[in-house]
């Protein structure tokens, strides 16, 4: 009763007839009539209905939809389609969710992590996001709505482990003491924002620049190498038909090579004899392009050595002969060789090759829901979604009990 009275006597005042709705069936929306005993208190005169305890106090709904909306509200692509699914309003599903957002938007990793993956992440107009990934267990840690460099190291102290505070978790014995536990190594693209603050955080980690990154720069600087070739052959091959006054009846340089940019992204070994022929009487006719090609395939062949000395001495030479004609093609390639030379040399230090092909794929899976929940505008509910969909796991047994499939990223001897 709302006057609080234990001494009021109560009257029966009727009943009252309540739509209720329920988890769906058959998937139709279901509603119950629920037929409830009102009654009257006899010291302040008001009225009441009684209690169902399958039904929730604040809300027309079963306490099991409920736990439905909670379960699956994040989960859904469009909160309207599961508004129409279990037939109540859009805003009785936001308000069952607030806390569920909130509970996300403030929850530290669930895992401990051994390989961090930085990246920024466009997903509309505006300033890029931030998003921290645990590459091992492929998870995203956290995304973050600003891209600025103190933000983002605020963010690293909160979620990064203390090295000086004894973990929770089970550290095998072949790994060390807790002491040695934490975050081994920071994936990411050369930014040196990141870098700066990898080091600041967690200085004892390796900064691993990621591998696709920099090889994406080396094809890159093929295709400009083939512009200028196939163009310059084209202007030189007109200039001689118009000289000889013959008319320009043969496919260009520029649409063929175009067509066939695809064989730039293959190896050499990986070609037939018969492509391998072929290639090379067409590469003849433009040297550059010969040279950029074979520069391409050699700078892709030392990625597969294993050991930094090897791969440091491979890079020299790879630098001593890249020919003068396309060094300024190059140019995105080689100065990065200088500027993060060791960055780079920290991807063969680890018997796993890691890069940040799992935090790409990751970017990838979140402008999907974006693109999903298009509608809403609220980061915090993007990043709830993410987070629940994308997030960290509850470990499992194997994990706890130390399994080898945690520890997959062990550095290798230096």
């Amino acid at each position: 009763r709302r006057c609080g009275s234990v001494q009021g006597k109560l009257t029966r005042n009727g009943w009252g007839l309540a739509k209720i709705n329920d988890t769906p069936w058959g998937g139709k929306p279901v509603g119950i009539r629920l037929k409830k005993q009102r009654y009257q208190c006899g010291e302040c005169g008001g009225t009441f209905t009684s209690e169902h305890p399958a039904v929730c106090d604040d809300r027309h709904m079963t306490r099991r939809l409920a736990r439905k909306i909670k379960e699956d509200g994040l989960k859904s692509p469009r909160i309207e389609a599961l508004a129409d699914r279990f037939g109540v309003s859009v805003g009785s599903i936001w308000n069952l969710l607030r806390g569920r957002v909130e509970k996300l938007s403030n929850q530290a990793p669930m895992s401990p992590m051994r390989i961090l993956g930085i990246d920024e992440l466009h997903v509309s107009e505006g300033d890029p996001y931030t998003v921290l990934t645990d590459l091992w267990h492929g998870t995203v840690i956290e995304l973050m709505e600003s891209n600025d460099k103190s933000d983002i190291r605020e963010t690293l102290r909160e979620i990064v482990p203390d090295p000086q505070i004894k973990p929770n978790v089970h550290v095998p014995r072949q790994y060390g003491t807790w002491r040695d536990w934490g975050v081994v190594a920071v994936v990411m693209d050369m930014d040196t924002r990141y870098r700066e603050v990898a080091r600041d955080v967690i200085p004892r980690a390796k900064v691993i620049v990621d591998r696709f990154h920099i090889v994406d720069k080396a094809s890159k600087s093929v295709t400009k190498v083939r512009r200028r070739a196939t163009s310059a052959k084209d202007k030189e091959r007109r200039k001689e038909r118009k000289a000889k006054g013959k008319v320009e009846d043969d496919e260009s340089y520029v649409t063929k090579w175009k067509r066939k940019k695809d064989i730039f992204g293959r190896r050499w070994e990986s070609l037939s004899p018969a492509e391998q022929i072929r290639l090379e009487e067409d590469l003849r006719q433009i040297p550059d392009l010969k040279d950029a090609y074979f520069a391409y395939d050699e700078f892709k062949k030392i990625f597969d050595l294993n050991d930094p000395d090897e791969a440091r001495k491979a890079f020299r030479t790879w630098e001593r002969r890249l020919p003068e004609s396309i060094e300024e093609e190059f140019e995105k390639v080689t100065r990065p060789l200088s500027n993060w030379r060791e960055e780079i040399l920290n991807y063969f230090r680890f018997t796993y090759k890691y890069t940040n092909g799992g935090t790409e794929g990751l970017n990838r899976a979140i402008r999907q829901i974006n693109r999903e929940g298009v509608g809403h505008t609220s980061f915090d509910v993007l990043k709830a979604k993410v987070l629940e969909r994308l997030g960290p796991k509850i470990e499992t047994s194997r994990e706890r009990r130390g399994g080898t499939s945690i520890f997959r990223g062990k550095a290798a001897s230096e």
